[in-house]
């Protein structure tokens, strides 16, 4: 999403990523704050909540740093953490903590074996190809052969693009920015429209203290 780009960009660039391990790395934290927002929240409160942080921070971040161009669900799902941390602190701390190891050690290490496999499976492709071609071409079966390296050639395409693809999502940077602004966007949206369900919230935190002075007090 940028500026001089198209209106309707600024809601399509939230579902579109760079790769696997972008796409999945969201898809993760989405789910497990979603699912802890539907306790408070309605699913309708839960899609606007989606779109008026990831809308807003993303039009918010694109005047700030104008030409900069932004893919991908993170601010949105930031203002679903935002929003989180005030209607039900206990599980989004928990999930704060958890989220990004799970994301690191499970998510990341599966995306990367899966471009691994692919990438074999094309190389291996590519090989049977070229022998296969070379084969026909001896045979002089110009026929069979024009049609095993137009297969050869998407063959090398689709190599290109793993390999390609790979690269340009591994150099793609994360923006913190867009994100602080996502979550204050997320908070403001229960200010504005779900502030008694705060007071639920606060007695969580007021509890939480509390039990962490007990245990305190007793040493």
């Amino acid at each position: 999403f940028q500026l001089n780009n198209s209106p309707l960009s600024a809601v399509t660039h939230l579902f579109i990523h760079v790769g696997l391990q972008h796409l999945f790395g969201n898809l993760v934290p989405l789910i497990a704050f979603g699912i802890v927002l539907e306790l408070a929240l309605s699913g309708l409160e839960l899609i606007t909540l989606f779109f008026f942080a990831g809308v807003l921070s993303s039009a918010l971040f694109a005047l700030i740093t104008p030409g900069a161009g932004l893919l991908g669900a993170s601010a949105a799902i930031s203002g679903m953490m935002g929003a989180a941390m005030l209607l039900k602190p206990k599980q989004t701390i928990l999930l704060l903590l958890v989220t990004p190891l799970l994301i690191y050690y499970v998510v990341y290490p599966a995306t990367a074996a899966v471009y691994s496999v692919r990438l074999e499976q094309v190389s291996v492709e590519e090989k049977q190809l070229e022998t296969k071609v070379t084969q026909l071409i001896r045979e002089n079966k110009t026929v069979e052969a024009k049609q095993a390296n137009a297969t050869l050639v998407q063959a090398q395409a689709t190599k290109t693009q793993i390999v390609e693809g790979r690269k340009t999502e591994e150099k793609t940077p994360s923006t913190i920015i867009v994100h602080l602004i996502g979550a204050a966007l997320g908070i403001a949206f229960i200010f504005g429209f779900k502030r008694k369900k705060i007071r639920e919230g606060m007695k969580e935190y007021d509890n939480a203290i509390g039990s962490v002075l007990k245990i305190f007090s007793r040493k």
